[in-house]
């Protein structure tokens, strides 16, 4: 297998345990970085729910989650049954059925429906935090975060603030 990254290190960043952040960086040029933040720690509610509640254009895909394993990556034919799917309706599962389903098709469709559903909702929530509060959160990456970054800009003033 070729590794596709070699000149990247990555720096993973954690608190209590759990990933808050990626970087990933050249180490040849440390000015080209790409950082990967995870959104639940901001919006912690599930894509499809946020999704509905921001309008999107691209909603969240439906996906056999309890079907996939390393031994069928490659199964084509009618759609799976509605037990393989998690928090579906008959309506729903109704949409999606196939007398032609792939799965490797399937999952790319669902990834890229998932990136651009989430894509979509932080672009809203980004844009709705700057115009009401004036504040960039895009190197932010936990609701706390945010907090700290409201209370400096909007109440602190020049007075400094000592962390213990």
């Amino acid at each position: 297998m070729k590794i596709l990254f070699e000149n990247l290190k990555v720096k993973p960043f954690f608190k209590d345990g759990k990933v808050i952040s990626l970087i990933y960086q050249n180490k040849e040029n440390n000015k080209t970085k790409i950082s990967i933040f995870d959104s639940y720690l901001i919006l912690p509610s599930s894509l499809r729910t946020l999704a509905l509640k921001y309008k999107v254009n691209n909603l969240k895909g439906y996906f056999p989650h309890n079907f996939v394993n390393e031994n069928n990556l490659n199964y084509e034919g009618i759609t799976l049954d509605i037990n393989f799917f998690n928090d579906i309706s008959i309506q729903e599962y109704e949409g999606v059925i196939s007398n032609y389903w792939n799965l490797r098709g399937e999952l790319i469709h669902y990834f890229t429906l998932d990136l651009k559903s989430l894509h979509e909702v932080l672009n809203i929530f980004i844009k709705d935090i700057f115009n009401v509060e004036n504040i960039d959160i895009t190197k932010l990456s936990t609701n706390s975060a945010i907090s700290l970054k409201f209370f400096r800009t909007n109440y602190l003033g020049e007075t400094k603030l000592h962390f213990i």
